[in-house]
């Protein structure tokens, strides 16, 4: 894929999927993880801490995969193996300005005015 079609990519408008309302609590563990997730690793703890069985987390990093909302990193703690972190499109999905997991900032914040 070019440049181009990369950023056109990641700024496409992601299609609703039923599994959007588990899809959020998914990326944020994601986000969560400095050195990135680790389906091996992390996926059964990422389960655990929402309830789910550990399957339903491969599900939904499929998903993420899929949709580009994760991308693959190379990280020095992985010694090697990709780890995945939250996309720039994964990112705007979550309403999100960057990987970190920070809201966007208000502007109305920024101005000294309140909503």
């Amino acid at each position: 894929m070019s440049p181009p079609d990369r950023q056109r990519a990641a700024t496409a408008e992601v299609r609703p999927s039923p599994l959007d309302p588990f899809l959020r609590p998914f990326l944020d563990e994601v986000a969560a993880r400095e050195d990135g997730f680790s389906p091996m690793s992390h996926g059964a703890a990422a389960a655990a801490a929402q309830g789910w069985p550990p399957s339903f987390t491969e599900v939904l990093f499929t998903s993420a995969r899929g949709r580009g909302l994760i991308e693959p990193f190379r990280s020095a703690a992985a010694r090697g193996r990709p780890r995945w972190r939250l996309s720039t499109r994964g990112a705007a999905w979550l309403g999100r300005d960057d990987r970190d997991g920070h809201a966007p900032a208000d502007p109305a914040a920024q101005d000294g005015q309140t909503a």
